[in-house]
């Protein structure tokens, strides 16, 4: 009779502990665990109080998807003559009912960051590790040349700056912002024992409806789970200001729903884990004739186009590599897992048409 009561207490206690675990979960704690769906909106402002970025983030638990839908700063609803852009701070309330309308979704956290506290973040992180091609960014302050190098605040502040006015220019910052946000991911997986106080420090300089501690959770979600990411953009007409003969993109809100419907179809389905739909090229980069051409027949054997065999910019690259040039990250990986490589590399340039490049360096073995 002893045994059996204190079993039932014991049976009572769990429970009960149990019940409290879950009544003191997080809204956030309690989204993954239910496998529901996170919508964030990220918002970035420079020191003149304007909008250099617009992020849409779609994160699937369930799925260990992520959804990153760009809104350009230059983009202007229908009845708004204001761009994203020269709202700055107050972009982030109404685009949080903008992209409500257009997906049809809630947004159930915002983000606005100061770029100057985010390239102090990276600071306090230890830097950016980036790889640059062939395409180096030309800068007045830095010389940076092709290959691996280590970005600090300065460089960073650099490297994601305007570079011109013109709308490829916004679009070329956009493929930057894109490039350097997964590289974060990247060095985060790398080193998942990052320190909570460095995560305090970013929460302290953010303006957030988001808890530090469902900021911990969702940093532990993205450094123990394996993402696939994939990308778009809200679409817009160009056009011409008449007063100030700027240019800015007129966003129809249909044409916006629409869009951002096949984006998530995408999403949803295994569109963006088919390597078949990877659109590749090979460049070789050692003296060895023909490599390109056998990492290419590798790559048709697993049902994988590639579009153009060709020479790199480098004749001398001692390791292969993998670089991701559209953002939807998983054709990369595929590709580096069935050539056996290590390293994988986000430099997005939509404007190629590609999915990957990859490079093939010295270290690459032909089998017999």
């Amino acid at each position: 009779n002893t045994i059996l009561a204190l079993s039932i207490v014991a049976f009572i206690f769990s429970g009960g502990f149990l019940l409290y675990k879950q009544s003191n979960k997080t809204k956030l704690d309690k989204r993954l665990s239910q496998n529901k769906p996170i919508h964030i909106l990220l918002s970035g402002v420079d020191s003149e109080n304007k909008t250099v970025l617009s992020l849409f983030v779609i994160i699937l638990p369930k799925e260990k998807k992520c959804g990153l839908y760009f809104i350009n700063p230059l983009s202007a609803f229908e009845n708004d003559s204001d761009t994203v852009e020269s709202m700055g701070i107050e972009s982030l309330q109404f685009l949080s009912k903008k992209i409500s309308s257009i997906s049809n979704y809630p947004i159930h956290y915002t983000i606005q960051v100061n770029e100057k506290d985010f390239e102090k973040f990276l600071d306090v992180a230890g830097g950016l590790p980036y790889y640059f091609d062939n395409k180096v960014i030309g800068s007045k302050v830095y010389h940076w040349n092709a290959g691996d190098a280590f970005l600090w605040s300065g460089e960073i502040h650099e490297f994601l700056g305007m570079h011109g006015k013109t709308p490829i220019d916004y679009v070329d910052r956009m493929n930057r912002q894109l490039s350097v946000i997964l590289t974060i991911y990247d060095k985060f997986q790398i080193n998942k024992e990052f320190s909570k106080e460095w995560l305090s420090f970013f929460y302290s300089k953010i303006k957030t409806d988001i808890a530090l501690i469902e900021l911990y959770g969702l940093f532990e979600f993205f450094t123990s789970n394996h993402i696939v990411f994939s990308t778009s953009e809200l679409p817009g007409e160009l056009q011409i200001a008449k007063k100030s003969k700027e240019p800015y993109l007129s966003v129809k809100e249909d044409t916006a729903k629409i869009s951002f419907r096949n984006f998530e179809k995408n999403l949803l389905s295994d569109y963006f884990l088919d390597g078949e739909k990877a659109r590749t090229e090979v460049l070789n980069a050692t003296e060895v004739k023909g490599l390109a051409r056998r990492v290419k027949s590798i790559l048709n054997d697993k049902k994988i186009k590639v579009l153009s065999v060709e020479n790199a910019w480098v004749s001398s690259q001692k390791k292969s590599l993998v670089i991701d040039r559209s953002g939807n990250t998983e054709y990369s990986y595929k590709i580096a897992e069935i050539l056996n490589s290590k390293q994988v590399k986000h430099i997005i340039r939509k404007e190629l048409g590609l999915d990957t490049t990859v490079i093939v360096g010295e270290d690459f073995e032909i089998k017999p």
